[in-house]
């Protein structure tokens, strides 16, 4: 199982265009809200599928990506977002001893 997802791709922030929610919107029912859409939203995919670059608001360039599995975290810097999944992350473990044999 894949999920895709929406992500800004540039420094700024996560903005749709007028375009872009108004299309949101007629797909969904609903006002596009940027706390409240979570980024799988299927009429979110679909949006910037269909629209490309057009979708993308002001400081923002929006991209559909997929990942394996259905968990994810959005992590951002200054408003360039990434992703990560189980499978990304690098665990340290406390239960092994440290190099130096100290515990």
């Amino acid at each position: 199982m894949t999920t895709k997802i929406v992500i800004n791709c540039c420094f700024g922030g996560f903005t749709l265009s007028k375009i872009g929610k108004l299309m949101y919107q007629t797909l969904s029912g609903r006002e596009f809200d940027n706390l409240e859409t979570v980024r799988h939203d299927q009429f979110l995919v679909k949006t910037v599928e269909q629209l490309g670059d057009s979708a993308s608001g002001r400081h923002s360039v929006l991209e559909v990506v997929e990942v394996k599995g259905s968990i994810y975290r959005v992590t951002e810097h200054d408003g360039y977002e990434s992703i990560e999944t189980p499978d990304t992350i690098v665990w340290s473990d406390a239960s092994l001893p440290t190099p130096t044999g100290e515990e």
